[in-house]
């Protein structure tokens, strides 16, 4: 595979678990945005992203919520209108659960006709939970997809 080729090999759908490994912020756009890196215990790394605006306040409260950033930030926001103090707040309380682990689910979905890998968070698990666990291949989803744009209506996962 050449350098500008785009192939790469897609993870199979399945529930893994996964340790969370990095959180970045980017606030260069409108929206501000936080990208969370796992290394799922396959050994493959997948990203969860997280853009801050109106239309994605359910899904940041459920998934950031798995996380235990949700409540801390709510609590630790001292400006909650602005939706990059509150990206703020999220990373910070994301960074204090850098190592911890966590059981996801890989779906995929089709964009242009490529294939492209979702993970979306169910539980937070013990070490030895995650050491003890290996991948199990579901046959349909129990979570929610993620937003893909302003038109999100997804009902509300709880």
């Amino acid at each position: 595979m050449g350098f500008f080729d785009d192939d790469y090999e897609v993870t199979p759908t399945g529930i893994y678990a996964a340790k969370l490994e990095n959180c970045t912020l980017d606030e260069t756009k409108a929206d501000p945005k936080i990208s969370v890196t796992y290394k799922l215990h396959s050994g493959k790394v997948v990203w969860q992203n997280f853009t801050f605006k109106e239309t994605t306040k359910k899904w940041l409260a459920w998934q950031l919520g798995v996380i235990g950033a949700w409540g801390i930030a709510r609590d630790t926001c001292t400006d909650a209108e602005n939706q990059s103090s509150v990206a703020r707040a999220c990373l910070d309380a994301i960074g204090k659960k850098i190592g911890s682990y966590y059981e996801g689910e890989i779906t995929h979905r089709e964009y242009n006709g490529k294939t492209y890998t979702d993970f979306k968070l169910d539980r937070e698990m013990t070490a030895q939970e995650a050491k003890a666990f290996t991948a199990s291949v579901k046959t349909e989803s129990k979570m929610p997809p993620p937003p893909t744009d302003v038109h999100y209506t997804q009902k509300d996962p709880w």
